[in-house]
């Protein structure tokens, strides 16, 4: 494992955006939370729904909220939430809250509910506070959940325990494809203000140089790329293009036995540092070396004007300046996300984007 091929495949991605130097963000470490979170332990509170009217329940300190629409529920029924200690459950350097636990616990509905949990402190840099529910002894983030002003709101469609998590607002590139990610065209209204989400590349240029090694399979070696940038897509035909950038990063965690397996006979200590070189910086703790570079921020379109059309499923796009022409590709819009499918080239990928 020679320490530039940790690097190079990262490399070659920065230099299809015509970059010179790439940068580190690292995906999603422990960040040592120091948030306190709202209310105390053992508070709870209950109140019988109507299936009819729906309703609304609440705790005392206003740390969670409940909000059941008309019809979600098939009868009456008495729903309940009690807060709980984060003592022993997953993640805990990343959870921005108490747990709640929302009873009668298995309980679901036909029409999703709203979650509402209060935040009042500090999303760790690079991360964002979504929520969260327990789900075989991990946290699963609920998708399209946000932090809305010092709340952090969700919506699902059955009881468990929720809390607040921070997870890495990052996006990852693989190597081979695009793991479990599937897009089909659908159109859809696009106007309205877009935020880059994640961008999905798929590149096969590389192999993972842990994947033929049996020692490595609980290693990592992944690049991370924080995106940023958005599109205000105007009903008139026109649309603005802001800030449209990337952190790049390296996030490598080796463990002691892949270690020995690349370096026979020297203490892992002693090859975790002859990992590390001018760029990248490796710390050897609990068994895993764990290795990162300093990010660095790569701007590829600061602002440009332009317009757009759409025919069926296909949006066309034009830049006012410094485009190659009008440009055309397949999108769908769900909810709040759009995905576009794009060729750059030698690597074909999808933009995923947020609706704000």
């Amino acid at each position: 494992m020679k320490k530039h091929t940790l690097l190079m495949w990262m490399c070659v991605f920065c230099l299809m955006f015509a970059v010179t130097a790439c940068g580190s963000d690292d995906d999603d470490e422990g960040n040592n939370n120091n948030n306190e979170p709202s209310g105390e332990v053992g508070e709870t509170a209950s109140e019988t729904i109507s299936a009819a009217d729906g309703g609304s329940l609440e705790l005392p300190s206003g740390a969670a909220k409940l909000t059941v629409p008309a019809d979600a529920l098939d009868e009456d029924l008495e729903l309940s939430v009690t807060s709980i200690a984060t003592t022993g459950l997953p993640d805990s350097d990343n959870l921005g809250s108490l747990g709640f636990e929302f009873g009668p616990d298995g309980t679901t509905f036909s029409t999703p509910v709203t979650i509402e949990l209060a935040f009042e402190g500090t999303v760790p840099a690079d991360h964002k506070a979504v929520l969260a529910v327990l789900e075989d002894g991990a946290w699963t983030e609920v998708e399209g959940s946000a932090l809305d002003g010092n709340k952090v709101v969700g919506e699902t469609d059955h009881f468990s325990t929720y809390i607040i998590l921070f997870v890495g607002d990052t996006a990852t590139l693989v190597t081979a494809e695009c793991a479990d990610f599937e897009f089909t065209a659908c159109g859809g209204d696009m106007t309205g203000t877009w935020k880059v989400k994640d961008i999905c590349i798929e590149m096969g240029l590389f192999d993972n140089p842990f994947a033929d090694t049996p020692e490595c399979q609980d290693s990592v070696y992944a690049a991370t790329f924080d995106w940023d940038g958005t599109w205000e897509i105007n009903s008139d035909g026109t649309l603005l293009i802001s800030n449209f950038s990337y952190t790049s990063g390296v996030d490598i965690a080796v463990t002691s036995a892949c270690l020995d397996a690349f370096y026979p006979g020297v203490a892992p200590e002693e090859s975790c540092a002859g990992i590390a070189d001018d760029e990248l910086t490796c710390a050897y703790a609990d068994d895993t070396c764990t290795c990162e570079t300093e990010p660095e921020t790569q701007v590829m379109l600061e602002s440009a004007t332009g317009t757009w059309s759409v025919d069926g499923n296909t949006m066309t796009s034009e830049l006012d300046e410094g485009g190659d022409g009008p440009s055309s590709s397949e999108y769908c819009v769900d909810g709040n996300l759009a995905t576009s499918e794009f060729d750059m080239g030698n690597a074909d990928g999808y933009i995923i984007f947020e609706k704000q």
